[in-house]
């Protein structure tokens, strides 16, 4: 098990070449007890964990932990450079107790974490994935940095990766609620797309079901347009059709929204936690709490992906849906954290490090590429 490394992303790198990584030791055999004979007939368990009635059924243990570094590079854990077939960005974010936290954001994400516990390097790293290599043209970005701290940088405007009427990123509550607002116009606008393209016949109910119709239909009307000029024909006025793409919509320091501007947000927010996904809209609300009182109990049941960095507040956890054990064993460290993902155990992981200053070169980079002048 490893991370997709930057030049093969179906290669894997080994563990034992893991940044300050132990090698497991050896697992030491043990003794199996023969079965014994339940005193009822009825079969009971073993201290070998088998089961006697019916014979040969195994009962499964927890997989053995793989023990974590304190750092994870970025270099050394690159992202993946992929885009799902049904059109569904691939991230990393860390390794875990068991495997890495490698996932399709097919759902909303949520990220909790006090100061310099390392969640603001997890939407550095979160981002970069998104905005480079073959992301870079099947992405958009929503951003909305409320804290001023994250994202305040002028090297986003004008990014064609960033997505919203004036391409920058909002840091106000009224910025907010206008680009939330935005998104809800194009989610509708999206579910009247997919409706005008059911009564085609191509039965269209999500994002990967439309561009897989668009990408048939461009590709017959190539084959007809090619026809007709064969046939000495002219005159077509048919254009293909675009793909549409996934918007991630980032959201970051919602805590520290006054009581009145988060009741406006909330409205946009709920709508797009509830529909936005099968539009290709997806949320990653980040802040250093989540409390019951102020946080929508429809954004926390539609994300699947939950994470906590640091040593968390009990209710923090409980609103998350964590256990109140679910506590890192090294919660000081810059990073580390707990994981829930869909259909896998809670599990501690530690986060990839990316420095604010890597992370703003890049950005440069990205700009230099799309031929826009550097901010001053």
């Amino acid at each position: 098990i490893g991370v997709a490394t930057r030049g093969n992303p179906t290669t894997f790198l080994p563990l034992e070449k893991r940044p300050n990584y132990l090698p497991a030791p050896a697992p030491v055999p043990v003794p199996v007890p023969k079965p014994q004979t339940s005193p009822t007939g009825l079969g009971h368990k073993t201290s070998a964990g088998n089961n006697t009635n019916p014979p040969g059924e195994q009962v499964q243990t927890p997989r053995p932990k793989l023990g974590l570094p304190d750092v994870v590079e970025f270099e050394d854990y690159a992202y993946l450079d992929a885009m799902g077939s049904d059109w569904t960005p691939e991230v990393c974010l860390g390794v875990g107790d068991y495997q890495n936290l490698y996932f399709k954001l097919d759902s909303h994400v949520l990220l909790a974490g006090a100061s310099r516990s390392g969640k603001s390097t997890a939407l550095y790293t979160l981002v970069q994935q998104l905005l480079w290599g073959k992301n870079a043209k099947l992405i958009q970005l929503a951003l909305i940095d409320l804290g001023g701290v994250t994202f305040n940088h002028p090297l986003f405007a004008g990014l064609p990766q960033v997505w919203g009427q004036h391409q920058q990123v909002a840091k106000s509550e009224e910025e907010a609620i206008a680009l939330l607002q935005e998104l809800v116009l194009e989610k509708r606008r999206r579910e009247q797309l997919f409706s005008q393209s059911a009564e085609l016949g191509y039965g269209i109910d999500k994002l990967a079901t439309y561009n897989r119709a668009i990408a048939t239909y461009n590709r017959e009307l190539q084959i007809s347009l090619l026809e007709t000029s064969n046939n000495g024909g002219g005159g077509q006025t048919l254009a293909y059709l675009p793909y549409l793409k996934p918007i991630v919509c980032i959201i970051e320091e919602m805590s520290t929204l006054a009581d009145q501007a988060r009741e406006k947000l909330l409205s946009p927010l709920r709508e797009l936690a509830w529909q936005g996904l099968k539009c290709g809209i997806i949320l990653v609300n980040a802040g250093q709490d989540f409390r019951e009182k102020t946080t929508d109990s429809a954004i926390v049941r539609n994300s699947y992906y939950r994470f906590m960095f640091g040593e968390t507040d009990s209710e923090t956890r409980r609103t998350l849906k964590f256990r109140p054990e679910a506590v890192p064993s090294a919660p000081h460290t810059k990073g580390r954290g707990m994981a829930h993902l869909p259909g896998k155990p809670v599990q501690e992981f530690q986060g990839i490090y990316l420095s604010k200053e890597d992370f703003v070169k890049r950005i440069v980079e990205l700009r230099r590429q799309a031929g826009l002048l550097h901010p001053l």
